[in-house]
């Protein structure tokens, strides 16, 4: 095996293994909340300084790579074998948009029709937010921008990341041959204009710009077939910054300025994640446990979001009257780990279902080889 072909196995088990624990990270991103939203109106989370500290440093800053690696891994498994004959890009960008239309609308539709009907069943009405228009308030319009996320969320939160890739992956020729023709300087001059239109485009509350970034940092990985990571004391030394810095933003040290922007600890986040992710070789049973979990991983980023914003409202009043620690170890333990089992507990349940069905709720799902298996 070449040098060439080995970092490409590298980086192929470790993109597998990590799509578990990156799944885990979106859902207790989901879990931080500052209130708890009811129809009779919110409840602010208010925690004392030591605990608040703890919750925005873990799930408000530190978590908060899990979607820049998704963007960068879906770039570089685009153009990594782009060099190869016989690769299109049409065929390889067509193949991916119709992986991901039918799981985009059925879990939208489902969510949707939760969100709407339960409003109509009066033990559950009441824990749906008060800021949520009832079905007769909304227009067509309005009920497919709530469906499918023209200009906010779609029904299913989590599944904006599908629309937004959609997009990017529309874009993705155009951005290959960008970055085919740019180096050095150029380069550097074309990924630091990218953070500048996120920062321009703030007021518009829109995430494209920083989804460009780390999609044309994946695209720039896969056209030169590896992605770079930190080695020795440098991977120790950028970590000790990194937590550092997502300690110090955590406790609100650095809340003015550039300093309260994600792109202070996130894009060192990124890189330590990937660079320690080297390290599961030397855990031989942990690295196949994660790869063996990567199944259900889009089950859990797709179905979380309902049951955690579910049992959140059920507990709260419980968990309120047991003081911060209850309140934490609840909402950001407890609760998230429930929903994590009860997703794996139902994934395998989808896998009884024919290959020509399960594609319309996973996009990552393979039609079955000769053998009748499921790739």
């Amino acid at each position: 095996m070449g040098v060439r072909s080995a970092q490409r196995a590298d980086a192929s088990w470790r993109i597998q293994a990590l799509r578990f624990p990156l799944a885990c990270l979106v859902v207790w991103i989901h879990a931080h909340e500052p209130a708890i939203q009811f129809a009779s109106g919110s409840s602010p989370l208010v925690l004392p300084w030591g605990y608040r500290w703890l919750v925005e440093t873990l799930f408000n800053d530190m978590a908060r790579v899990a979607v820049p690696l998704y963007f960068i891994f879906s770039g570089y498994l685009l153009f990594l074998r782009s060099g190869e004959r016989g690769w299109r890009w049409g065929e390889a960008v067509g193949q991916r948009l119709t992986r991901m239309v039918g799981p985009y609308l059925v879990w939208n539709t489902l969510f949707l029709a939760v969100m709407m009907g339960g409003r109509w069943i009066p033990g559950v009405r009441n824990y749906f937010s008060a800021r949520s228009p009832s079905v007769q308030e909304l227009s067509v319009g309005q009920i497919l921008d709530q469906w499918l996320g023209i200009h906010g969320h779609p029904a299913d939160v989590p599944l904006w990341y599908l629309r937004d890739l959609a997009f990017l992956l529309v874009l993705s020729g155009a951005i290959a041959w960008v970055l085919r023709w740019l180096r050095g300087p150029l380069a550097l001059l074309y990924f630091a204009s990218v953070i500048g239109l996120e920062f321009a485009l703030q007021r518009f509350h829109t995430r494209l710009s920083s989804d460009l970034f780390w999609f044309s940092c994946g695209c720039w990985c896969g056209l030169r077939g590896g992605i770079p990571e930190l080695v020795g004391r440098w991977r120790l030394a950028v970590t000790v910054v990194w937590f550092g810095l997502s300690v110090c933003r955590g406790y609100g040290l650095l809340s003015s300025g550039m300093w309260r922007s994600a792109w202070v600890t996130v894009p060192l986040g990124v890189w330590v994640a990937w660079s320690w992710s080297h390290e599961l070789q030397r855990f031989p049973r942990l690295r196949a446990k994660w790869q063996q979990l990567a199944t259900p991983s889009f089950f859990i980023f797709a179905v979380h979001v309902l049951p955690l914003v579910a049992l959140r409202k059920i507990t709260w009043h419980w968990l309120e009257s047991g003081g911060p620690l209850a309140i934490v170890v609840g909402l950001y333990g407890l609760i998230p780990g429930l929903v994590l089992l009860a997703c794996l507990w139902l994934h395998p349940w989808t896998l009884r279902l024919p290959w020509h069905w399960h594609k319309w709720i996973d996009p990552t799902v393979r039609p079955p080889g000769p053998s009748g298996q499921r790739a």
